[in-house]
């Protein structure tokens, strides 16, 4: 017998974490696609994709303003960082209505905890190359708040990406620093490996610099429809 993709990713889950009561919605749908569950130690959890009514939630955890549930500043350092400007978040928002970029916010007790992103996926499904020059795989970003290190939360978010690429049948990509040991051990865990290197522009400098390339092996989600 023939198990879904949304069975998969229930028993993935459940072995990651210590969740309970999990629901997908729109899983077909790699946009609107969104989870809730309840995690011990944490209670309700809700991973929503990205809009004007979480504007507000998501500044004060990404500008740091709510110290008990926000980034931490090395966190926020090694994340995409971008302005929160009501330009800036509204074109995020664009992008996602667009259906060019997947950004979901990772949501608990009324507050934005996290946030994923996997970039240029409409690009790719259109069969033009990414910024990195990449055909097939799309580049994701995750942070999640430090208080949450430990609990699970940041293992079920990145199935939420496996399952999101696989929707969209797309492979997932990310840079990564070596100094960053923790996040490597985590992505490593979760079935990365070295692709050689990428080169980032910085705006702000107008330089480049390299960083390493890590691509997703093989997803689990990834099965016959």
């Amino acid at each position: 017998m023939s198990v879904s993709r949304e069975e998969l990713f229930i028993q993935a889950a459940t072995r990651a974490a210590p969740v309970r009561d999990l629901s997908l919605r729109n899983e077909s749908d790699p946009f609107n696609v969104s989870l809730e569950c309840y995690l011990a130690g944490i209670g309700e959890i809700a991973i929503e994709p990205f809009g004007p009514v979480y504007f507000d939630a998501f500044r004060r955890f990404y500008d740091r303003r709510d110290l008990q549930w926000d980034l931490s500043a090395e966190s926020r350092s090694l994340s995409d960082q971008h302005g929160t400007d009501a330009d800036t978040l509204s074109e995020i928002a664009e992008r996602v209505r667009s259906r060019q970029d997947a950004v979901f916010v990772v949501l608990t007790q009324g507050h934005v905890v996290g946030y994923l992103d996997i970039e240029e996926i409409g690009r790719i499904k259109a069969g033009q190359k990414t910024f990195f020059g990449e055909d097939y795989y799309a580049m994701l970003d995750i942070a999640i708040s430090d208080r949450f290190h430990g609990t699970g939360l940041a293992a079920v978010c990145m199935l939420f990406l496996k399952l999101v690429a696989a929707i969209a049948s797309v492979g997932l990509g990310l840079c990564c620093q070596p100094a960053n040991a923790r996040a490597l051990r985590f992505y490593r865990k979760h079935g990365f490996v070295r692709a050689g290197h990428k080169d980032i522009f910085d705006s702000d400098t107008g330089l480049s610099h390299s960083e390493p390339w890590y691509i997703l092996e093989k997803n689990e989600f990834e099965i016959l429809d």
